[in-house]
């Protein structure tokens, strides 16, 4: 019995021991390199909060930060609507839905190298297709240089990982539509629920739900919280 107890407790300290080792230590690691001058082959003091004024100061640094945040927010936005509206489209029942699926796929499944290559091509000012489709059809006159100008270069990348992402997020929020019994719907329309109410309290709250049993039953309290004089 101790036997079976100590190497309960030798393949517990394993994994604990390799996750300190391999997150712990590089993070702290990286905090005490932070607050001294140190640099490649040399040691380096203690200089405090110095190096986090300097960077806070540094314009390149700010600029860093803004767009960051402006490409995480947008295409988060972007990529949760439009990966929504797909799982509800591809949660109906309709002819060649696997098909549909597999195709929506895509852009998830091809290899990283290949895309880009692909998307490196038709950003590229001298062989483009935008720009040859954006001439053709009269709305140019000049080649644009996609990733040459700050402005088209963040709006290139930003439409790049939506066109990725979305296959995701619709994947994942389709997971959980697949839970939502159609009763729920069914009995808020024969109450009133117009459709914009059936998809706030019962298809919105289920995707929004961590895990697909909690969704059906946030789904199933929402139908209950519907006013009667609003149906």
């Amino acid at each position: 019995m101790r036997t079976s107890v100590g190497s309960h407790s030798c393949c517990w300290c394993r994994p604990w021991c390799c996750s300190v080792c391999s997150i712990a230590y590089p993070f702290v690691r990286g905090i005490l390199l932070s607050v001294t001058n140190s640099r490649v082959g040399v040691p380096g003091e203690f200089v405090g909060l110095a190096n986090f004024y300097k960077i806070f100061n540094d314009g390149i640094f700010r600029t860093s930060v803004y767009n960051t945040f402006v490409y995480t927010g947008v295409t988060t936005v972007f990529k949760l609507a439009l990966g929504l509206w797909l799982a509800m489209l591809l949660n109906r029942n309709f002819r060649g839905k696997t098909f549909t699926r597999a195709f929506i796929l895509l852009p998830f499944i091809i290899p990283t190298v290949l895309s880009t290559f692909a998307w490196k091509w038709m950003f590229d000012p001298t062989f483009s297709v935008l720009n040859w489709l954006l001439y053709h059809f009269g709305l140019i006159t000049g080649r644009i240089n996609w990733l040459g100008d700050p402005d088209l270069a963040m709006i290139s990348i930003i439409i790049v990982n939506i066109w990725r992402g979305v296959p995701f997020f619709a994947i994942s929020l389709l997971a959980g539509l697949q839970t939502i019994s159609p009763e729920l719907s069914e009995a808020a329309a024969i109450d009133g629920a117009k459709p914009w109410q059936r998809f706030w309290h019962i298809t919105l709250a289920a995707a929004a739900a961590r895990d697909h049993g909690r969704g059906a039953v946030l789904g199933n309290s929402d139908v209950r919280r519907l006013p009667r004089s609003s149906l």
